[in-house]
């Protein structure tokens, strides 16, 4: 197998390239935006009601494979809505009407399991600064986000950049899973190859590629962004 028959299914396989980086983007912002809420929640209310739902919240994303989770949000989620929904006098609802598409399915999944991991993250990266640190903020009357935004922040990232880069690089990797509900990204697109012309070394060997090279860039790209703005801390 020559290098042109190799590559030959690639502008097909890559036409779903758009839905595959719509799916991690979308999922990467919301879920840095939730798990930053849920971290925050879990470090400053101590009621002991919201640290019960934080630690069930975080043993659920922790206990369920991504792809189970999928298939409860696109296939089951809808059937379980429609009682309950019967429930507070809304009926003659279809379960069909109810169901998400696949994309909005595939990133409903990855924001519930990934915002309990960048939730750790955040936690993790919040102890690992000295507690000197806000209590020297606190001394000079600065308040509370200011220090946040100025001197804790900056120190969580800067010490913890490589941890933070392994979240975002399993995030990609299992962004492929939403094949399996029906979103045409790069994975369907090397399995209508597959099934078509039977090349299976050249279909999931462009997508090896392609997952390879952006799981690459997306960690770069992160890691320098990092440096570059907190490399005074």
């Amino acid at each position: 197998m020559d290098i042109f028959s190799l590559f030959s299914p690639a502008p097909f396989i890559l036409s779903g390239l758009g839905e595959t980086l719509y799916i991690i983007i979308a999922s990467l912002v919301i879920s840095l935006l939730a798990g930053g809420g849920v971290c925050f929640i879990s470090l400053t209310c101590r009621h002991s009601l919201w640290q019960k739902v934080i630690f069930m919240y975080l043993s659920l994303t922790r206990s369920v494979p991504v792809i189970v989770l999928m298939y409860m949000v696109f296939y089951t989620l809808p059937y379980m809505l429609v009682p309950l929904l019967k429930g507070i006098g809304i009926d003659g609802i279809s379960p069909y009407r109810l169901k998400l598409p696949p994309s909005g399915a595939a990133i409903v999944s990855l924001v519930f399991v990934y915002s309990g991991y960048f939730s750790e993250y955040f936690r993790s990266a919040w102890s690992s600064v000295e507690r000197g640190q806000s209590e020297a903020a606190r001394t000079v009357n600065l308040p509370f986000f200011s220090s946040f935004r100025r001197i804790i922040f900056p120190q969580m990232m800067a010490n913890n950049s490589p941890a933070f880069c392994n979240v975002v690089m399993d995030l990609i990797k299992d962004s492929a899973l939403a094949s399996t509900i029906g979103v045409i990204d790069v994975v369907a697109k090397s399995n209508i190859v597959s099934a078509q012309t039977f090349n299976y070394v050249s279909s999931y060997f462009i997508v090896y590629i392609v997952f390879v090279i952006l799981g690459l860039l997306f960690t770069k790209t992160i890691d320098i962004v990092i440096k570059k703005t907190f490399a005074n801390y």
